[in-house]
């Protein structure tokens, strides 16, 4: 999956050393936890950036009940996700004039792409009986997957297929109809996404939750490329291979065998892959969040680096794409060259 080119299918895989799975925090924070200059400060609250004469000052932020604040001497560096770094950045009074005044927050910089153009990919799961019992996968339980091309003159692999030893029960229909209890799936991922939400504000509250709307199924070439994904998964379980396995399919099941069935399913089942990006655009135009150097347009001081400086959501797992975007940071920042390889 991290080759050059990833179409078709293979052994997972996955960020583990020595079996055990190893986050960005593993392999980049934890072993200079020692350094004299690193400061972590955990179960703390980020309420707002301040500024003065439009250069990025200070972090307030609320630790265990006491308010407290961080004095930037070069810059600052927001790196909240695609959810939270543009909440902070409106919080902060960056953001879209009207909507912040809306909730009597003072405007630094009219700038209203900031939590615009929220893309995300969708995910929902395909499920059978199993006429035998499975053994639990090595690593994890969704050892192969594979990544195809399930619209026609799609110039990229569009769809994800995740075989799960697992029956999965869609969350939206767990009350009504439960999962099997012996099965497998397949997990369905829909890369090739034209839906773009928002992120607004909830209040002018730090504790209090954005608002999110990720306006998933508002195009309908996204509801096409899932009825095409599906399509596929059933014929990878209807080959002769599975006869030994496969029973009778649970999810979507028999009722939905046309497409007005299967819309009615799909939009009961699916989620968020959990892969929010682009709401703080990179660019070199004058409407776009962050320049190329990721710093945020208006103010001084103050870079963004997550997956919301994405122009547009990679088709595929943006985990490696956002550490490269950090590692590229980290060489702007310091002046070095970006490592390669």
């Amino acid at each position: 999956m991290n080759a050059e080119q990833s179409e078709g299918a293979t052994v997972r895989e996955i960020n583990a050393i020595d079996g055990v799975r190893q986050s960005a925090a593993d392999a980049y924070l934890r072993p200079f936890t020692n350094r004299g200059n690193l400061t972590i400060v955990t179960e703390a609250l980020v309420e707002r950036i301040a500024f003065a004469h439009g250069r990025g000052e200070r972090v307030h932020y609320r630790e265990r009940g006491e308010t407290r604040s961080a004095i930037a001497t070069r810059e600052i560096v927001l790196c909240a996700g695609a959810i939270g770094s543009p909440h902070l950045l409106m919080l902060s009074g960056i953001g879209p004039a009207d909507h912040l005044r809306s909730h009597g927050i003072d405007v630094l910089v009219d700038a209203p792409e900031v939590g615009a153009n929220l893309a995300d990919h969708l995910a929902l799961p395909l499920t059978w009986q199993s006429i035998r019992p499975i053994e639990p996968g090595v690593n994890q339980h969704g050892d192969v997957w594979a990544a195809l091309r399930a619209t026609p003159g799609s110039a990229f692999p569009d769809v994800h297929l995740s075989c799960v030893d697992l029956p999965l029960a869609p969350l939206g229909l767990q009350a009504e109809a439960p999962a099997p209890g012996r099965g497998f799936s397949i997990n369905l991922g829909a890369l090739d996404m034209h839906n773009r939400g928002t992120v607004r504000l909830g209040s002018d509250r730090p504790e209090d939750a954005p608002l999110i709307d990720p306006a998933f199924l508002n195009d309908e070439r996204d509801m096409t490329t899932i009825l095409a994904g599906i399509r596929i998964a059933r014929e990878v379980i209807a080959s002769s291979a599975l006869d030994f396995w496969r029973g009778h399919e649970v999810f979507p099941g028999p009722a939905a065998e046309e497409n007005s069935g299967l819309r009615v399913y799909v939009r009961s089942a699916a989620v968020s892959y959990n892969h929010a990006s682009c709401t703080c655009r990179m660019g070199d135009d004058a409407d776009s969040v962050v320049d190329l150097d990721l710093r945020v347009r208006g103010v001084e001081g103050l870079r963004v680096v997550d997956a919301s400086v994405m122009p547009s959501i990679p088709a595929a797992n943006p985990n490696a794409t956002v550490l490269a975007i950090a590692e590229r940071a980290a060489a702007i920042i310091t002046g070095e060259e970006a490592v390669s390889g």
